[in-house]
């Protein structure tokens, strides 16, 4: 029977139980003669593999768990059309494995990508408290992921900061320009000699302080100090006030 699973464009054929074609996945993997089936089935760890999955399957009689719910881990079909040597799940994983890290790999998601496929997008609940239970669900799904969506929107912003200087050179007026404006304008104030986000321009999002490492000269040590950055938001009144500003020196010409 065929099933969904393609590894590298290649359909890989399934038997009644669901096991999967170890021929097929040969034959993804390339055909190389080394890396034939039966050969990865002498292999003493192929073996011992097969009898820890049989053991399992006894034991969980059946039923769902962590090792493979196949009666037996192998079966192997020659009724002229589906030909073949047929393995449960993890015999598949172990025999990727054995071709190449990269075969390995292919493999797991390829199965991943199969499982994606076959989930249902949405339940549809079948009653009043199922829908009751799912609609609770959904609300603390939201509300456990505000923090993340926030957190997000933060590092978003974040990413388009500027320092002083660079903001200078994004208007093309220079730092001391970029300086004297968010001081005239209250985005920021003189702490000494160093300069900090005021108030105003906090509250605004026009400035912001961001923690900043840096390797001190003297002993080598890596050091984080406090700087102000300019947000994208500020960046954007810097522009409006310059452009304000050559608006009026053209009406006054």
């Amino acid at each position: 029977m065929t099933s969904t699973l393609a590894i590298l464009n290649t359909q890989i054929r399934q038997d009644a139980q669901g096991r999967f074609c170890l021929n097929d996945c040969h034959r993804a993997a390339g055909g190389d003669a080394a890396k034939k089936p039966a050969n990865f089935l002498r292999l003493d760890t192929t073996k011992a593999l097969i009898a820890e999955i049989s053991r399992c399957s006894d034991v969980s009689n059946g039923h769902d768990g962590a090792c493979s719910d196949m009666s037996t881990p192998l079966n192997i079909v020659n009724d002229g059309k589906n030909n073949g040597t047929y393995a449960c799940r993890e015999l598949i994983y172990a025999y990727g494995e054995w071709i190449s890290p990269a075969f390995h790999l292919t493999v797991i998601r390829a199965f991943d990508a199969m499982v994606t496929a076959q989930a249902p997008l949405f339940a549809v609940p079948k009653s009043l408290s199922a829908a009751l239970r799912l609609a609770a669900d959904q609300a603390e799904l939201i509300e456990e992921m505000k923090p993340k969506i926030a957190a997000h929107a933060i590092i978003t912003e974040a990413a388009g900061d500027l320092g002083v200087r660079d903001a200078g050179r994004e208007v093309k007026l220079g730092q001391g320009w970029v300086t004297n404006t968010m001081l005239a304008r209250k985005w920021a104030c003189r702490q000494g000699r160093a300069l900090r986000p005021a108030h105003y321009g906090l509250e605004m999002g026009y400035v912001r302080l961001c923690a900043t490492p840096y390797t001190c000269r003297v002993t080598g040590e890596t050091k984080v100090r406090d700087d102000i950055k300019v947000t994208r938001k500020g960046i954007d009144r810097l522009a409006q006030i310059i452009a304000q500003r050559k608006t009026k020196e053209m009406e006054a010409a």
